[in-house]
């Protein structure tokens, strides 16, 4: 008996043996076929919740990231995609900080399909996003062997709402890339830990190393998954000193390493700017670290009771935190401290609820603007990594009621009612997605200060020529960026269309205290002083734009106009004589210089003035001379 109890201890696996950190009695891994039905609900959980979305339209930042970017348009893009910030250079208001190649070229790959077809794209995000909740759960059976714990979370995380604004929004899929690669990078190096053939484990190594590759390079937040592999291997993997592994994993880690390194250094050279830190400009960093830990609170729940979502958040529905005692920050320390006392506690007893803790926790910290701010003060697309621990804890306990005979019924219950809860409350919120316009109104309803979906349904109204609700849109943004020049020069202009000239002058010269060189807000402010009768001012205002900018065609055409009106010919003259010079590919110029030389008597410069008009643009001015 003796030595039969010696020999099966000894074909133990061995990585269970080496290991202080796995329990005393380890789970027998669940049958394949098992596996396999597990993870085919996981998949289908997540095409379910939203397969709706694959009749949507682009939306939102999709137009500029997708739909307008030149990079995808030719997969021979890539060298120029990989020297490129997200956002490229053609969008003038992009934020040039962001760094995501992979998944811009991602977008290629599905144009090279499926070209302006939003369909392909959104099929394309489904099917990530049931690729990364396979991924959780895969990762979560390779470490913790419990089924129970892995499909509850992978089925939690395929339904929660949560992740609506990651999934419906083509751009939204820069987050399930990155998650992604954090998922299938631990997954990997968990059987390079585990492998007990060479080739196996350098095949899982460099699997891990080219997950870690993708996630970065598709988002910076997959820059943490090396932070996860080692609270896999400090809680599941190896216990005590690694023995004959620590050259798995000082291979694995040089790997990580080569990675972030190219990636940081392609990085700096594609990057142009500064983050843009619209909530947090001028703020105080002890303010904003306050904030940040009442907007977490705030983040958990969403995850327990997700009734009220929002595609944009701002300081209207973001208030800024002024004291360490208020009751949201106070909350959230006291989390805080009880998630590190759990963390603790679970550390040998329950592994499980400590890997998702700390994978929370790894996952938030760098969006949380807790150590420097980020691009928004709340965003629900951000919590798509941090939701996977989320979903993990609860799984475990799902997973704890499940497999307890006395409390099976209820566990069961209470898992089936709660996914089925996220799961409609998903398919509410998806609609939402449909198209900008849609989106635009159901976020002005949480929150009504909107900078960019205000301004949407602005555009919108003004090209229906509804232009009173397009002004309220407008003032809406105002009274929480009163000084927003934006949204000054739109109102402007919106005023000018209804003739409120009264309003609009002095809503453009203020954009011109806030901005003295903008092009548009001179041509503009010289149109409403001219429709108000103060053709003077308009003509020095237009004279100015000309001085500022001259090769600027719109100066030359008001200012010809404005002289032959007054009936300054000489001065129109002058400027007919520059504004040729200047802008000889402008039909409108030689139009109206035509006109100035005509008056003059001029009438070889009329000729080659109208000549060069009729070349340029024959539509507009017809075959007849003046």
């Amino acid at each position: 008996m003796e030595g039969q109890a010696k020999s099966t201890e000894d074909t133990a696996p061995m990585a269970d043996r080496e290991c202080e950190g796995t329990p005393a009695h380890t789970p027998r891994s669940p049958h394949c076929r098992t596996v396999f039905m597990a993870g085919f609900a996981v998949a289908l959980f997540a095409v379910a919740a939203y397969l709706q979305t694959v009749s949507y339209s682009f939306t939102y930042d999709d137009g500029a990231i997708v739909k307008s970017n030149r990079l995808i348009r030719d997969l021979g893009n890539l060298p120029e995609i990989m020297r490129t910030n997200y956002w490229g250079t053609d969008d003038p208001a992009g934020d040039k900080s962001l760094y995501r190649p992979f998944t811009i070229f991602s977008y290629a790959l599905n144009y090279a399909m499926h070209a302006d077809e939003p369909a392909g794209y959104h099929v394309t995000n489904v099917l990530l996003h049931a690729l990364a909740s396979l991924a959780l759960f895969a990762c979560v059976l390779t470490l913790f062997k419990s089924l129970s714990t892995s499909t509850a979370a992978g089925i939690l995380f395929a339904v929660h709402p949560v992740h609506t604004e990651a999934v419906a929004g083509v751009v939204g899929r820069a987050e399930i890339l990155a998650f992604l690669g954090i998922a299938a990078c631990t997954w990997s190096y968990a059987n390079c830990a585990r492998a007990r053939r060479q080739t196996a484990c350098v095949g899982w190594g460099v699997a891990s190393v080219a997950a870690y590759a993708m996630g970065v390079f598709s988002k910076e937040l997959g820059i943490i998954a090396p932070a996860v592999v080692l609270w896999s291997e400090l809680l599941v993997l190896c216990g005590r000193p690694f023995r004959g592994r620590w050259r798995r994993s000082a291979m694995a880690v040089g790997g990580y390493a080569l990675v972030a390194g190219v990636f940081l250094s392609l990085r700096a050279g594609a990057v142009l700017s500064k983050g843009h830190h619209f909530g947090f400009q001028g703020v105080p960093a002890w303010q904003r670290v306050l904030t940040g830990l009442r907007v977490c609170v705030e983040y958990v729940g969403l995850f327990v009771f997700p009734r009220t979502l929002s595609a944009d958040y701002n300081q209207d529905t973001v208030p800024l935190a002024v004291s360490l005692f208020e009751p949201g920050v106070l909350l959230a320390l006291c989390m805080l401290v009880a998630g590190i006392a759990g963390l603790v506690w679970a550390w040998r007893r329950a592994p499980a609820i400590s890997w998702g803790v700390l994978l929370f926790l790894t996952a938030l910290f760098p969006v949380s603007n807790l150590a420097f701010p980020i691009g928004v003060m709340k965003a629900e697309r951000i919590l798509y990594t941090p939701s996977a621990g989320f979903v993990v804890v609860v799984g475990y306990l799902f997973a704890c009621l499940i497999d307890s005979r006395r409390r099976r019924i209820c566990g069961w219950t209470l898992a089936s009612t709660t996914v089925g809860l996220l799961l409609v409350r998903t398919w509410v919120r998806n609609p939402v997605w449909r198209d900008t316009i849609t989106l635009a109104k159901a976020t002005i309803e949480t929150c009504p200060s909107s900078l960019n979906l205000n301004t949407e349904l602005f555009h919108y109204y003004r090209k229906r020529g509804e232009l009173e609700p397009a002004a309220e849109h407008l003032k809406a943004i105002l009274r929480i960026r009163p000084d927003d020049p934006i949204t000054l020069f739109n109102l402007a202009n919106a005023e000018l269309d209804l003739k409120r000239y009264d309003d609009a002058i002095p809503r453009y010269r203020r954009v011109l205290d806030l901005d003295p060189g903008h092009k548009k807000a001179l041509n503009n402010l010289g149109r409403a002083l001219m429709a108000a009768g103060d053709p003077g001012g308009a003509i020095a205002v237009w004279e100015k734009q000309r001085s500022l900018y001259p090769d600027y065609p719109g100066s030359y055409v008001n200012l010809l106009a404005a002289y032959l009106q007054q009936n300054r010919i000489e001065s129109a003259v002058a400027v007919a004589d520059a504004g040729t010079r200047n802008c000889p590919g402008t039909a409108a110029v030689f139009i109206n210089a035509a006109a100035v030389y005509q008056k003059a008597g001029k009438l070889e410069e009329m000729k080659a003035a109208w000549n060069r008009a009729l070349e340029l643009d024959p539509k507009i001015v017809g075959r007849r001379s003046p």
